[in-house]
């Protein structure tokens, strides 16, 4: 059994005995190092690795983690350094193990790029320090020139690595917990520098059985896969127990999972018809036409819907810019989703009657006050807050779109009692289904309420869950989710076989541990089995207590598949802001919106597409100004500031992010309620900025309408609040959501330091790009701008100044031709790099 070998080495005194009773004194800047067991039992299976491929052997070793955070990629890096580090010293070593372990530079690829140079740089084992020993550079274009000590390379996900010559690495270690990791994963391990390296350790979410296979599959190497399960993490954090486990039986307590049913049966048999059209279209095959994408989208937008439909649409088109879900349909219907062979005879035969049912859906959406989710959805929050077993932490609602939490913040609060009280106090909040990985990736784990069964994208976090999941769910719904959480555990599940397990350590271990329990060293278990860890405990409920109505039960042909790779969830045009066109609407003609596209091409021949309104950051060096310019405005020779990983993402938006990160939990908790009041002071007003100006202007605002309008701005254009404290009282009881003055108090002294940092950020920023320009190096360009320890250390190691070098417009009115390969290509590339937020 594989746990007695763990207890075999931890009573051992070698390196990986000491590693796992945390005997090893690590210290950064004169703190203890802190590590969990299953971190230090990743480090032993690393170091064991590294005996192995310094042998002359190639060997990939994929750790699947539910709830997996960063702490354990950076773990696995230094517990692999410091095993070449004592090797190389020879003692607690076994004899004939003596030696240099690491051949090469070491790669290690993650998205918290500054938290790991901190770490690695400031990281000693008693008076030595790993930085004497390996220089710890940023990987980038802006690299400095190779140095005479071997290397610890920290790069972001998105950096094509094509920096001049090949590099020899003799290590690489990917942290894909995070999403905007995961997204580039494939492409990084295709990469040659990566493919030849000798030793590879992934850290990965539990994903679908394709998308891991593909990493196990490599001729080249031997792939191993390590699965974390909570009963595996609990045995071997029990690694020398002297009792057996029961066969057959678990000690880890699995979370609940309770499904709330409302009912809504014309939305529901409608939903139920577009659900089954849509997964036999997937399951057919082939070439998938960005069409059927587009109407998954849509489906799960309808599906997800749990505030009134036409305030919903008037945010989308009039605050947010992004196109309604109206215009979706609309396009939809004026195109047809075309195939090859047997789907596109099904196609032919479906799609029509597909797109006439989402549009029933929409209708019957439009007819509703509310939709029946939002009123299953408030029942769950009141119940959570004011029932007898309330969340153990914080409790996270996570909407569909920002726009949508927006409203749902202002909704509930007329229908929950304890709603504004809950969000004052740091309670509750609301995410969003693209920030969600991201937050659970930086160890932000919640009780959650999600508003109908996740995507494939992100259906891993059903996988073992730390918190409780609540669901609120239509019928139809409750089978399809319990398809769902069957297909997304059974890798695991069958990774879980104690011979899965035993079989690496036989191969990487020395003889005289894996035989130990012959000779009576092992625990008390030695020949049983350990248990599979049980799914989360699933429960139904429903507002009024009745029995729920269900459709029959889902068969497989009506579960959605898995390895979609993430293209049937939360699409990119959700949040793609798409302006008017150009040309004026003749008098009473509809105005329509143009989706048309952009094709930019960079210095490095990278071909991507925005839409013609997408808004991208562009340095302009002889002014040292940075500004947002739409993509039909771009023009050869332009700088562009974007970020590798995600070539969508907002510069400014990730400095934010970048911030949020370094902020305390109150100040986060504090700016995002300001957030949602400034929100709902808005929708008290019907959404018109123009009320709410006059209002306030007669209870004695002393700002203009121009500033009110700059409340509700977004990117960089926003003013977070009034300046004047007087001012931003009465907006914010305007909001209805501040009772306490001292809260009031609180808040205001919070936006006014957050407002600062920005503009202190945003200088610094601003100085680093023209470092960059100048032609300094990384480091060099980093300590001249003063960023270092700063958010802006972070953003800096994912941007790049790319030159355009032409400008092309695909697109066609109608018709398929450039403009629909180019939407293709826009929503692969999106796909590809997507991130979360």
């Amino acid at each position: 059994m594989w746990v007695d070998a763990f207890a075999t080495l931890k009573g051992s005194e070698t390196l990986a005995g000491l590693m796992l009773r945390d005997e090893i004194p690590l210290f950064e800047n004169g703190t203890r190092l802190k590590s969990t067991m299953v971190e230090r039992a990743c480090g032993v299976l690393g170091e064991r690795l590294l005996v192995h491929t310094s042998r002359g052997k190639r060997e990939r070793l994929v750790f699947l983690v539910p709830g997996a955070t960063q702490s354990l990629g950076r773990y696995v890096a230094v517990a692999l350094l410091l095993a070449d580090l004592v090797h190389r010293s020879g003692r607690y070593v076994a004899k004939g193990e003596e030696g240099k372990l690491l051949h090469g530079d070491v790669l290690l690829v993650t998205q918290h790029i500054r938290r790991c140079t901190e770490l690695l740089r400031g990281l000693r084992l008693r008076s030595y320090r790993l930085s004497d020993y390996w220089q710890i550079e940023v990987l980038s274009k802006y690299s400095r020139p190779d140095v005479a000590r071997p290397r610890v390379f920290v790069v972001n996900p998105g950096w094509k690595m094509s920096t001049g010559k090949a590099r020899r690495f003799g290590c690489v270690i990917v942290d894909a917990s995070h999403p905007r990791t995961a997204a580039h994963l494939e492409r990084l391990m295709a990469h040659p520098d990566v493919r030849t390296a000798r030793a590879q350790v992934l850290v990965i979410p539990p994903w679908d059985d394709g998308r891991v296979s593909r990493l196990l599959e490599e001729k080249e190497l031997i792939c191993r896969a390590w699965a974390w399960d909570p009963v595996a993490a609990d045995a071997v954090e029990r690694a020398d127990f002297t009792e057996p486990l029961p066969r057959g039986a678990s000690e880890v307590e699995p979370p609940t999972r309770t499904l709330w049913v409302c009912e809504d049966k014309p939305v529901d048999e409608a939903l139920w018809s577009v659900h089954k059209a849509l997964v036999g279209a997937l399951r057919i095959g082939g070439r998938i036409p960005p069409t059927l994408f587009e109407a998954w989208s849509v489906y799960h937008r309808l599906r997800q819907l749990a505030v009134p439909l036409l305030q919903a649409e008037e945010e989308r088109q009039r605050a947010y810019g992004t196109l309604t879900v109206r215009e979706r349909l609309r396009s939809l219907k004026e195109s047809q989703a075309t195939g090859e062979g047997a789907l596109g005879a099904y196609l032919d035969v479906r799609w029509a009657e597909t797109i006439e049912k989402l549009e029933e859906v929409y209708s019957l959406l439009m007819q509703r006050k509310e939709p029946a989710k939002f009123y299953a959805l408030a029942t769950v929050v009141d119940d959570l807050l004011t029932g007898s077993r309330p969340p153990a932490g914080l409790l996270r609602i996570v909407a569909p779109t920002e726009h949508e939490g927006n409203l749902l913040a202002t909704l509930l609060g007329d229908v929950v009692e304890d709603w504004t009280d809950a969000l004052q106090e740091g309670v509750v909040s609301l995410s969003t289904v693209r920030e969600e990985p991201r937050l659970i990736a930086e160890g932000q784990a919640a009780d959650t309420v999600l508003l109908g069964f996740r995507t494939s994208e992100s259906r891993y976090l059903d996988v073992y869950p730390d918190c409780p999941v609540h669901v609120v769910a239509y019928p139809y719904e409750a089978p399809v989710d319990e398809g769902n959480q069957r297909r997304a555990h059974a890798f695991m599940e069958r990774l879980q076989d104690d011979g899965c397990r035993s079989a690496i350590l036989r191969e990487l271990l020395p003889p005289a541990t894996v035989n130990a329990h012959a000779s009576g060293r092992a625990s008390a278990a030695a020949g049983a089995n350990l248990p599979i860890t049980p799914r989360a405990r699933v429960s139904l409920r429903t507002e009024t207590g009745t029995q729920p109505r269900l459709v029959r039960r889902a068969e497989a042909e009506v579960v959605e598949p898995l390895d979609l790779g993430g293209l049937a969830g939360a699409y990119w045009a959700d949040e793609i802001v798409v302006g008017t066109g150009d040309r004026s609407p003749s008098v009473g003609a509809e105005r329509r919106r143009s989706g048309r596209l952009v094709e930019v091409l960079d210095e490095e021949g990278d071909r991507v597409f925005y839409p013609e309104s997408h808004l991208l950051d562009v340095y302009f060096p002889a002014t040292e100004r940075l500004d947002r310019v739409a993509a039909k405005d771009l023009r050869p020779g332009m700088l562009m500031v974007v970020l590798v990983d995600d070539r969508y993402d907002d510069l400014f938006k990730r400095l934010l992010e970048a911030m949020e990160e370094q902020r305390d939990l109150r100040a986060s908790l504090t700016l995002a309620h300001w957030g949602r009041a400034k929100q709902a002071a808005l929708a008290k007003h019907g959404g018109s900025r123009r009320r709410l100006h006059e209002e306030l202007e007669r209870r004695g605002l002393s700002v203009d309408y121009e500033a009110v309008v700059g409340y509700y701005a977004r990117g960089k254009k926003e003013i977070m609040a009034p300046e004047r404290f007087e001012d931003f009282e009465l907006l914010a009881r305007a909001s209805g959501m501040y009772t306490d003055p001292q809260h009031l108090e609180r808040t205001f002294e919070c936006i006014r330091a957050e407002r600062e940092n920005r503009r202190r950020y945003g200088r610094r920023l601003r100085r680093l790009l023209r470092q960059l320009v100048g032609g300094a190096h990384y480091q060099a360009a980093l300590e001249s701008a003063e960023v270092l320890g700063t958010p802006v250390e972070e953003v800096a190691a994912a941007v790049a100044l790319r030159e355009v070098r032409d400008i092309g417009r695909p697109g066609l009115p109608s018709g398929r031709g450039l403009e629909e390969d180019g939407r293709e290509q826009f929503a692969q590339n999106a796909e590809n790099q997507r991130g979360s937020s």
